[in-house]
């Protein structure tokens, strides 16, 4: 039996993978990993893996990460806040927020 594990990231929040490939924002959590079977390598399937939404000035493209292989990151450029638009708001504290979800 697998044992899960609170989330660390949380929807909205800014990441950075360790080896800086990329950054971007989370916009999706599962609690343990969702696709195919023996797709993860090395990387233990018992921990939350999350949707990142990397951006740049002009696309975007989702990426499933370990939580292993992120760390908190810099807040999303200037460049990219258009293209999040679609996906989150700011809330009172100037935090994204995701539009499809009222979290507290």
């Amino acid at each position: 039996m697998m044992k899960t594990r609170a989330a660390k990231f949380g929807l909205g929040q800014s990441v950075r993978q360790r080896d800086d490939a990329f950054s971007g924002v989370i916009i999706d959590v599962d609690a343990s990993y969702d696709g195919p079977v023996g797709e993860t390598g090395a990387v233990s399937t018992d921990q939350p893996f999350y949707k990142v939404l990397v951006l740049d000035e002009t696309t975007g493209v989702l990426v499933y990460a370990a939580e292993q292989s992120l760390m908190a990151g810099p807040e999303p450029e200037n460049a990219a806040l258009p293209h999040l638009k679609c996906w989150f708001r700011h809330d009172d504290q100037g935090r994204l927020q995701p539009r499809f979800v009222d979290l507290n």
